[in-house]
């Protein structure tokens, strides 16, 4: 082989071995491409997993809220009706005691 015919064949070599490397960069490059876009789709599945969460959390929340509400309410309505039966017994007590006062008088 001639000086010419090695020259030829090492550029030949060198042009196919950069192809071969920017071929190779390349496979890379997408293959990164691929991995972020897997990676953020793994990223903003798990922000909708918590975010679901998140919502039936404070939906048990506000019906914890609700029932401590109503629970509260209910107590408070007790002690009203109880109050006012109280009230209603006394009245009618003072009626009782202050009415034959009422007729003497």
């Amino acid at each position: 082989m001639n000086d010419y015919e090695e020259e030829f064949v090492r550029a030949q070599l060198s042009a196919i071995s950069e192809e071969h490397v920017e071929r190779e960069e390349e496979k890379i490059a997408r293959q990164h491409a691929i991995q972020q876009q897997r990676e953020q789709r793994e990223f903003e599945l798990e922000m909708l997993r918590l975010e679901s969460k998140l919502y039936k959390l404070r939906l048990e929340t506000g019906g914890i809220r609700s029932n401590v509400r109503r629970a509260s309410y209910a107590k408070d309505l007790k002690k009203t009706s109880s109050n006012y039966r109280i009230s209603i017994v006394r009245a009618e007590e003072h009626v009782r005691e202050t009415f034959p006062a009422v007729l003497m008088a």
